[in-house]
């Protein structure tokens, strides 16, 4: 068992790069989003509660998620759903126009 200790050290060092990764992610998505604390924020007005320029769109008019495409139309809606909820608890849809 001598010789699985190097590799138990590396997976938790990595499980530890990870956590760590996961919270900067984190971070950064509430001080930019939630926050609105972006690059350049100290010149950019806030209007209706988004930057000036900016205008508020469902996430699915510009990101498209290849998800769960083995089931029912029905179910796969259902599972793209849950997904968002997962991983967007504090998602503000803001787009920038174009």
């Amino acid at each position: 068992m001598i010789f699985c200790l190097p590799y138990d050290n590396l997976i938790e060092n990595n499980l530890h790069r990870m956590a760590l990764l996961e919270e900067s992610a984190r971070l950064l998505h509430r001080e930019w989003f939630i926050r609105l604390r972006f690059p350049g924020y100290e010149h950019t007005r806030i209007v209706n509660g988004v930057p000036e320029g900016w205008e508020r769109a469902p996430l699915s008019t510009h990101w498209f998620f290849n998800v769960a495409y083995d089931l029912p139309y029905s179910e796969r809606q259902e599972k793209v759903r849950s997904l968002f909820m997962l991983l967007l608890p504090e998602w503000l849809p803001i787009t920038k126009r174009r």
